[in-house]
């Protein structure tokens, strides 16, 4: 191996670990939340949709979603039934930093979708259930609570490289960007 090759290969082994591990800097799509999470910017999100690279999973109720729209190519995956749990339990059991990610029965829809036949998990949602590891799978949800508790719940079942857009809807409509309304 020439140094040049060996220079090469360093160099992107630095780009690809400063991608996917340091705090977010310009230019780069993805980033390490304070939290632990792998996060996308909304830039890096936006060219993802446009070029439908990426499998992107709503995990709001559909009531949100025929309300006030999601973003375009994302499929909706409730993590909880629309109703089944009081808004302040929601808000105070979703908390996410320095609090517990896993509220009791929070993740009922999504437990009981990720236990169906492949053939009927497709027919439900409308998108092929995503092998383990969850390469390019982007969970969103409002706000970003929602969502890490999904990748919590999917973690342990091998899916370790699931990305969360932390920012989700609110900061997709921040930033303009188009809604669909199914």
């Amino acid at each position: 191996m020439t140094a040049t090759t060996f220079f090469v290969c360093m160099f992107g082994l630095v780009v690809f670990i400063a991608s996917s591990v340091w705090p977010r800097q310009a230019g780069t799509p993805l980033y390490q939340t304070e939290d632990g999470f792998t996060a996308i910017t909304y830039d890096g999100l936006r060219m993802a949709v446009e070029s439908r690279r990426v499998l992107l999973i709503d995990v709001r109720n559909v009531t949100e979603v025929m309300k006030f729209g999601k973003i375009p190519t994302s499929y909706v995956l409730p993590w909880i039934p629309a109703g089944s749990i009081p808004r302040g339990i929601l808000y105070r059991e979703t908390y996410y930093l320095g609090k517990s990610l896993s509220p009791p029965n929070a993740v009922h829809e999504l437990k009981e979708a990720w236990r169906l036949e492949d053939k009927d998990f497709q027919e439900t949602y409308g998108f092929a259930r995503p092998d383990p590891p969850g390469q390019g799978v982007i969970i969103t949800c409002r706000s970003g609570r929602r969502a890490r508790v999904a990748i919590n719940y999917l973690r342990p079942l091998g899916y370790d490289k699931i990305i969360l857009y932390a920012g989700s809807y609110l900061d997709w409509v921040a930033n303009n960007g188009a809604l669909e309304y199914p």
